[in-house]
């Protein structure tokens, strides 16, 4: 939203809409052949992965594609990637302090998911102003590619749990509360 009010609608945020709504889905309805990949906690499925990620991505970087097999390219690196990193954290969480890490961060995906928005467009708002220089360098350079999405997203974790907790100090942690079940009996009309 913030990005549509400052930069007009033709700023091409409005393209992440399919990409966003393949990857939710993916989430929804893949959820298990990701399990079934995290549960091999073996590296085979990144071996295959990680290159088709890096290939894919010389690719969309090396030529002037056409923004729709672009935006089809971008959806099977995200694909690769995500088939990476389930394999590549799976395999890690058998040490116990990476393990430990990740039940830290996974307790507290809720702030995470209600306040990455609004850390996101602050990004995005600061490459469009002091950040700007950097963004070229990082659109065309493979490892940037494969470095910059991990990076960010550690940074948007970190900043999201630090917000959740000032927060939370400032007396609003109902915005972080799980919704409750509503129970039939409580909810039932008097015939």
């Amino acid at each position: 939203m913030i990005t549509v009010l400052t930069q007009g609608s033709d700023s091409g945020q409005w393209t992440k809409v399919p990409e966003l709504a393949f990857f939710f889905a993916l989430g929804v309805y893949g959820k298990a052949l990701l399990i079934r990949i995290a549960e091999v906690r073996k590296l085979v499925h990144a071996a295959v992965a990680i290159p088709l990620f890096l290939g894919l991505s010389g690719i969309s970087l090396a030529l002037d594609l056409n923004p729709v097999v672009d935006q089809a390219l971008f959806i099977l690196r995200g694909l690769a990637a995500i088939v990476a990193l389930v394999a590549v954290i799976s395999a890690l969480t058998r040490n116990r302090g990476i393990a430990a890490a990740g039940s830290w961060v996974g307790k507290r995906t809720l702030g995470i998911y209600v306040l990455h928005v609004p850390v996101m467009d602050g990004i995005v708002l600061a490459f469009h102003g002091p950040l700007g220089p950097a963004a070229p360098v990082i659109a065309n350079s493979v490892t940037m590619a494969f470095i910059y999405p991990l990076a960010l997203t550690a940074a948007v974790a970190l900043a999201c749990t630090g917000l959740e907790y000032l927060l939370k100090k400032c007396g609003l942690s109902f915005l972080f509360r799980r919704p409750q079940a509503k129970t039939a009996a409580r909810h039932r009309q008097p015939v």
